[in-house]
Parts: C-alpha cells; structure tokens; sequence
C-alpha cells in the first residue's frame, strides 16, 4: 500500500507543476522594438508610467490592462465618449492624469506642458525621461515638431506612428505598445490575428460579398479606398470592396452613392460616425439610397481606428456580409496559449496513471 501511496503523491506533484519552470532571475528584461516609423527603441526594463497621446493608442493600453501606468494622454481621448475610457475619466477628473492638450496647433503647448510637468519634480515629478514610454500617434505635420521639442527637453524614449491603413498593421501595433508596457505580448493580438484565419477558412468556398465604406467630410460623401483603414477592415472580412480604385490617390474620394447602389444592388455599405451620428448626413444618405438604409451597417467610432476593439468591427463586418456563416460575439483564437490545457492534461495522465497502479495492485493481492 505504501508504494501506491508513493507513486500517487508523485503523480500528484506531476499534475500541478507546470511544464516548464523558467528562472525569472535568469531572464533578460531590456526590450527592443520598432515602432511605425521604423525607429528602434531601447528598454533596460519595462517602463513604470507611459504617456499616450491619440484616442487609439489610450484606448490600447486601457485594453491590455496598463491604464494605471498613464500619467498624460490627449484631451480627445479624457472627453471620448466611448465606454473603455470611463474609469480614464475618473483619473483625469481626480488629478492622476493629465488630459490638456492635443497634437494639433490649439493644444500643441498644453500637451507639451502636461508632459514636461509629469517629469518635474516639483510638480506630477513621476515620469522618468530616460526610461519610461512616451506612445504618439498623428501625421508628422502635427507630431514632428512635439517629439523635437520633447526631445529638447530629455525625453529619449518616444514611439510614434503616423496613419494605421491596413487591420494586419494593428495587431503589430498592439504588440509593440504591450510589449513595451507590459513585457508581454498581450492575448488580443493573437486573437486579432487568428480571427482574420478564422472568417478565410469559413469563407473558403463561399463568393465574396460586395461592400463599400462610406464617410462625411468637406461637405460629401467620400467612400473608401486602398489607404483607409475601413476599407482594409472590409477585406479582412472577407468582403469584396468594390470601390476601390487605382486611378484614385487618396485612401477615400467623392463619390455618387445612388450609382453605387444602383451598380451593386446587394452590397452592404458601412457607414462611419460622421454620418451615422449626424441626423441631417443620415438623412442625405438614406434620400440617395432610395428611401431606405437596407444593408446599411453603421461602425462604432473606435472600430475604425489602431486599437484592440477593431478587431470587433472586423467580426461585424463579416457577420453583416455573411449571416448565415457568422454570429454572436468575437470569436476566442482556436489555439489558446492558456497554460489550464496543460494542467488538464496533466491531471488526466494522473488518474490514469492512478488507475493502472490499483488495478496492478488489485491484481497482485
């Protein structure tokens, strides 16, 4: 009896050690990543507070869970209406986080300000310039001049990215920004990922549904083209995009909506916030739609932008383009990295392990 006893309490220890047992003393943890201008940037070790300015890359790190680590973000992001920003607006409102200013020319000097304070000891005094993180997102027509002057000042740990045109260029995005924060790859990137293998291999023998992106701006409707991250997020779907076109320039362009409508009768059409939270745009769409907003799908305002939540406008999109293969919520990627599989499998290799040692004990007596 005692030898079953011996080998059950070595199973069991078996069971609930993990496979594999890695020193932390033993692990590096400087960091080295690229951001979207193709500049490296270099940790000794994963930095105590950030900086992130632009709704996306907040909007991000609240995501994978770094909100307490902000100590300045944009005042778009502090007055965003979305829900992920509430507990943001908490801590602004508190004093924790700064939320002055803005990339653009009326909020250039508060933003700087806000961020030199948080490294002023005699003021927020918490940011440290050479080895906490500074995310900035925007055209280098409104970013270039804030990261020279933030680089007159001694900050030197500064990630920027310009525009984010393609859905594949977020999961990378969001990679680098939790890495830095966190020293980890968060899980939403793997889901990201995974979900655009996932709506391929369901699509496989199915035809492409026609669709086009449709925003507001200068007083038309524009619709969208190779550069715009809408377009991109249609595809990821699996969904034809039918407008775009080579001969034009820019990511969206002018364009009559009742042709379109005419020219691709079954096309779903997804509409952005611009005219999806405007009464008198919705209206302008619906009269030159006919009469009515039939396969008109309007996306939530952070879905179209660099941040985990896009991958939700992607699921959308391809739930609305194909009902009848699609539904429900966000799909989970299909090959977890959660390590309770391995506890799982441990655990059965253990009863069974069990079970043959009584059975061959039974046996014996």
């Amino acid at each position: 009896m005692g030898a079953i006893v011996l080998v059950m309490a070595m199973v069991f220890a078996f069971a609930v050690t993990p496979v594999v047992s890695v020193d932390a003393s033993d692990m590096d943890p400087s960091i080295t990543v690229v951001d979207g201008k193709g500049n490296t940037v270099s940790f000794d070790k994963v930095p105590d507070h950030i900086i992130t300015i632009g709704k996306g890359v907040t909007a991000t790190a609240i995501e994978i869970g770094v909100l307490d680590k902000i100590l300045v973000c944009d005042s778009y992001s502090a007055k965003a209406s979305e829900d992920v920003y509430s507990t943001l607006k908490e801590k602004v409102a508190a004093g924790t986080i700064k939320a002055n200013g803005t990339v653009y020319s009326s909020g250039k000097a508060a933003l700087i300000t806000d961020i030199v304070d948080a490294a002023d000891i005699e003021k927020m005094g918490k940011f440290d310039k050479t080895s906490d993180a500074v995310f900035i997102t925007g055209s280098d027509t409104y970013i270039t001049g804030i990261i020279e002057t933030l680089n007159e000042y001694g900050f030197t740990k500064i990630l920027a990215w310009n525009d984010i045109v393609d859905y594949k260029d977020i999961a990378e995005f969001i990679k680098t920004v939790s890495i830095v924060s966190k020293g980890t790859v968060d899980p939403a990137v793997e889901k990201m990922v995974s979900l655009t293998d996932v709506i391929t291999t369901k699509l496989v023998s199915k035809e492409k549904r026609d669709a086009f992106y449709v925003t507001y701006s200068g007083g038309t409707f524009k619709v969208g083209n190779t550069g715009s991250l809408a377009n991109s997020m249609i595809i990821a779907a699996g969904g034809n995009s039918v407008t775009v076109d080579s001969s034009k320039t820019g990511s969206t362009y002018e364009a009559n909506i009742t042709e379109l409508r005419e020219k691709y009768p079954t096309a779903v059409i997804f509409i952005d916030n611009s005219i999806n939270s405007n009464v008198a745009n919705l209206d302008n769409l619906r009269t030159q739609l006919g009469g009515n907003l039939d396969d008109v799908v309007p996306l939530n305002s952070l879905w179209n932008n660099y941040c985990v939540e896009s991958m939700d406008g992607v699921w959308t999109m391809a739930c609305a383009m194909y009902p009848d293969v699609f539904g429900g919520d966000t799909p989970a990627t299909e090959d977890s990295k959660d390590d309770s599989m391995i506890y799982i499998v441990a655990v059965i290799v253990a009863i069974a392990v069990i079970g043959v040692v009584g059975f061959l004990y039974i046996r014996k007596n």
